[in-house]
């Protein structure tokens, strides 16, 4: 019932179209003309077809001073619920005002984002997002500032999203202060931005003794097509399996002869997820004769391989399915054959799901 009120104000009291952002709350009207307002003892403010235009008109302006005051109304009930002790009351309000740009946005997130519930500075994170203006963007760098990691890299990704001129800044500061453990985040953040000077900061990554930093540095630049580091990629080594397929992966963001025989000696590697990764990189770029490397796996019962093939532009052989191999295989089968939108997957996933041993 709470939020059906909530909601109810919420539609009534925002039909104006409200500006993108506004600084400051809106006015409040003195008390005794709150109490003066009695809404549900009132008539129809519109009188039936018969009415005079003299009388129309006049309704009308009733009707309006009516919609003004239920405004108002609304705007307190806001600010009321927003200052409570209910965590999920709190949210409701802020999000409700986010989603129709209510004016009482901005000051009511610039206020939660202080808030010592982590659930309601995520709140406050998403509601200033939607605003997508620079007052809000402002308001979001406190977030930067919270005490708790997880809301710093949402406010983080926003603001990576917005590529304002402070991105960068924010995002290397935020870099040094995060626990070490949750560094392997900002690669990602980075490549989003995008900007030359995270270019550099993500080159500088890739030569880290941190291993997951470069392996998550390396998955950042495949997932984000950042083609200038082609040649940074080009010349990367490392014995670990783990980081080479991630380098099978990056590499599929640039087509260049040093990338595409970077490419062809990975697709030999003794690893056999090594040779997925650089088969699937090398398909992307046109040469579909590689998908020949990963049915061979998949003939050796690879689940991997199995996985791979959904990837492949080419179809492959439905005899998969009725292989005797173990059933995470013949789901990936499954799964890769939904991919390429073939219906004879239909049947084996339902005798999968319907299996009373798995």
């Amino acid at each position: 019932m709470k939020r059906l009120i909530f909601f109810s104000l919420l539609c009534i009291g925002c039909q104006k179209q409200a500006p993108q952002s506004i600084t400051g709350s809106l006015p409040t009207p003195p008390l005794s003309e709150l109490r003066s307002t009695t809404l549900s003892s009132e008539p129809s403010p519109l009188p039936c077809s018969t009415a005079t235009l003299e009388e129309t008109i006049a309704s009308i302006k009733k009707a309006s001073s009516s919609r003004s005051r239920l405004e108002i109304l609304a705007a307190q009930v806001f600010t009321k619920v927003a200052s409570s002790n209910d965590p999920e009351s709190v949210i409701m309000t802020l999000l409700a005002t986010a989603a129709c740009n209510h004016p009482l946005s901005l000051p009511l997130s610039k206020e939660l984002i202080r808030s010592s519930h982590p659930i309601i500075q995520m709140a406050a994170v998403q509601a200033l997002s939607a605003l997508n203006s620079a007052d809000g963007d402002a308001i979001l760098t406190e977030a930067l500032r919270s005490d708790y990691p997880v809301i710093r890299l949402e406010a983080a990704w926003r603001l990576a999203n917005r590529r304002t001129k402070e991105s960068f800044f924010q995002l290397d500061a935020l870099f040094y202060k995060l626990p070490p453990e949750m560094t392997g985040y900002l690669p990602e953040l980075f490549a989003i931005e995008g900007s030359p000077k995270s270019i550099l900061r993500l080159q500088q990554f890739l030569f880290s003794p941190n291993e997951d930093l470069v392996l998550q540095t390396l998955l950042a630049i495949g997932r984000n097509h950042l083609a200038s580091l082609s040649s940074s990629l080009a010349s990367f080594q490392s014995r670990s399996p783990a980081l080479l397929e991630a380098l099978a992966c990056a590499l599929s963001a640039t087509d260049s002869e040093q990338t595409r025989s970077r490419l062809h000696l990975l697709a030999t590697h003794s690893d056999p997820a090594v040779r997925i990764r650089a088969a699937l990189s090398l398909i992307s770029l046109g040469e579909l004769s590689y998908q020949e490397v990963i049915t061979s796996l998949a003939d050796q019962g690879n689940p991997f391989a199995a996985n791979a093939l959904g990837e492949c532009p080419e179809p492959f052989s439905k005899n998969f399915l009725h292989s005797s191999f173990p059933k995470p295989f013949q789901l990936n089968i499954a799964l890769s054959l939904l991919s390429q939108k073939q219906p004879s997957c239909v049947a084996q996933i339902k005798q999968l799901l319907l299996s009373p041993d798995d």
